[in-house]
This record gives structure tokens, sequence and C-alpha cells, in this order.
């Protein structure tokens, strides 16, 4: 009976000190701050089953990049192997970590190495908004802080980037994971075509108000305004520039109907919006 109970005791720790793991936030998202340069969002995820705390610590990324947050409590009663709460940060670019504890002795600890405190943007228009087909030579932005919702729908031809995911022609399923740097391999989900200005605009951005900032292309190559208030009705809507073809029908407003109630209700955002009136076809 002692042998067994030695056996028990050594093992304990271990038990004790299964992983903490985030559930949520996802690496890279990025929360709309307010006017007074602030968010707050949920934190989710798995402790051990015998946790009945959980703190939370934000670090920058870089000095000068966000305001330190020092643990403080998350969740006073985890129970269950569960935990949740809400943290409130300033605009920044962090490191997040997790603790949880059994009567304040900390058992464990993970982390979450980039989320963000910032500005979201959903572009919606033309092409002068989606992109090109010419992407030979173009490039992602240089700060880590530029990021974009890395997946692409429509016509995979169209899109050569190596490293985002194709969901399928005019896919409403948007992932929420898939946030990256814009790199240059990166696609500005889920319809850019290229990074075109964005990524320059968003290093512009990035240094003048120190915060990350995060992108989400739901523009469509050839609409107009006429267009976007057509298909916001459900219907299929004619070509500007090409008589008898006709857009299928929803689209592309279904696109920027699902990206505001996915992105725009999680993260927050505000819009861009470049749009070009139809010209007189005889």
């Amino acid at each position: 009976m002692n042998r067994f109970l030695g056996i028990f005791l050594f093992l304990l720790p271990t038990l004790l000190t299964a992983q903490v793991t985030i559930s949520y936030p996802h690496n890279r998202q990025v929360f709309q701050r307010n006017n007074a340069n602030e968010a707050s969002f949920s934190i989710l995820g798995n402790c051990t089953v015998a946790a009945n705390s959980v703190q939370v610590k934000l670090v920058p990324v870089q000095a000068n990049q966000g305001t330190l947050l020092n643990w403080t409590t998350l969740d006073a009663h985890a129970a269950g192997g569960l935990f949740q709460g809400q943290v409130k940060a300033k605009g920044g670019w962090y490191t997040l970590w997790i603790r949880s504890l059994i009567d304040g002795q900390v058992i464990d600890s993970t982390s979450l190495s980039r989320v963000g405190v910032g500005e979201n943007f959903i572009i919606a228009g033309q092409s002068n908004a989606q992109g090109t087909f010419w992407r030979k030579g173009e490039k992602g932005a240089a700060d880590d802080r530029v990021i974009c919702a890395n997946n692409y729908t429509f016509v995979s031809d169209y899109n050569s980037n190596t490293d985002h995911h194709f969901l399928g022609r005019l896919n409403l399923d948007f992932p929420f994971t898939d946030f990256a740097q814009m790199s240059d391999q990166t696609t500005i989900g889920p319809m850019g075509l290229s990074k075109y200005y964005w990524a320059k605009l968003g290093d512009s951005l990035v240094t003048k108000l120190n915060v990350p900032v995060c992108f989400i292309n739901v523009a469509w190559l050839g609409t107009s305004m006429q267009n976007w208030a057509e298909s916001s009705r459900g219907l299929a809507t004619e070509n500007p520039w090409v008589t008898g073809l006709y857009y299928d029908a929803g689209f592309p407003y279904a696109n920027l109907k699902r990206a505001a109630e996915l992105y725009g209700v999680k993260n927050g955002a505000v819009s861009y919006t470049h749009l070009t009136l139809p010209t007189n076809r005889e």
C-alpha cells in the first residue's frame, strides 16, 4: 500500500501541471481600440482541473510598443479545467501570458506570441482596392505589426500566393484563425488579389499610430456603387463594363456582410471604401 501511495505522490506534480492552453484570442489577432486608445477582449482556455484561479499578463513585444499589464486576475473561480475572463489593454503589440494557480501557487504558464490592440480595416470596392493579377516583385509590409486575414476565395488561378488558405469560389465560410504578418506570400483575404498599395499603407499607419493594423479585403474587380447597392438586395447585378454579364446573386455585398458579421463583431473594425461609379452605356 505504501508503495502505491509513493508512486501516486511521485506522479501528482505531473498530474497537476498539465499544460495550460489558450483557445482565444488567436495569434496575431488585432482588437479595435476606442477613442481612449483601449480595447477590452475575452480570453478563453483550458487548464488543469485542480487550478482554481488564472492570471494574465501583457508584455509589449518591443519597448514603446504598448503598455505593460502586469500579472492580474483573469478568472478568480476557474473550475473544471476551464477559464475565461476579460482584459482591458492599451493600444499596442503584445505577448500574452497566462498562468494557472492552485491556492495562490503557480503551477503552469503559457503564452500567445502576438496579440494587438489597434486598427482593423475592412476594404470594399473594385479593382483599385482588390489589387492586380500582376504580382511579380510585389513586396509585403516591413513591420511585424501589419496584419492580414490570410485566406482567399473566388478563383484559385487569380491568386498564386503560396501561404494562404484557399476557401473555394464564393465561399462565405471565412476562417477566423488565419491572421498573419503581411509578408510577400500572404493574401489580404478573403478577396484580395495582391498586396497592391496596402502593405505600404500598413507600414505608414503603424509608423504614424504606433499600433498594429489589420486588413480584411472584400473588394471585387469591375464593380460599381450600383453593383454593391443591388447585390445588397440579393440581386444578380450586371457588370458595368460588359453588357449582359452578371455577377452572382447577392455578390459582392455578401462578402462585406459576412466580413462585418465575423471580423467586425469579434475584432471591431473601421472601413475603407474605394468605389467607382458606373459609366453610361448605350
